[in-house]
């Protein structure tokens, strides 16, 4: 497999037009939003947790960004990442470095999903 560059990145968001869930904190959650627009996606900020996991089985991808956690986000965060981790090919990049930030989210992955 190549290694993706910027042009080719480019050229899928634009051809695939992704819906990405983003789940961030305070400080980055319309950044993270804006920058997937202008890419090309589309964002929905989903962190409430009666619709996060739902939302998660129709994205095409979950972007979850601990930041500070706070307990309303963290069940969002909960059921989105156990919903994402469900299907098929589902990697939680960079999973692991503070484990009681991921409020436990990563323990519905198999190991093998986190990177």
């Amino acid at each position: 497999m190549q290694t993706p560059t910027p042009s080719s990145t480019s050229r899928a968001l634009r051809e695939h037009q992704p819906l990405v869930q983003c789940i961030t904190n305070y400080v980055s959650i319309d950044i993270a939003a804006n920058v997937l627009n202008i890419s090309d996606a589309s964002s929905a900020v989903v962190h409430g947790a009666r619709e996060a996991g739902e939302f998660a089985n129709i994205a095409s991808a979950v972007v979850v960004n601990i930041g500070t956690p706070s307990p309303p986000w963290g069940d969002g965060m909960l059921a989105a990442v156990a919903a994402a981790g469900e299907r098929a090919g589902e990697r939680a990049e960079g999973a692991g470095s503070l484990r009681w930030r991921l409020l436990d989210a990563l323990s519905t992955l198999p190991p093998e999903a986190c990177a």
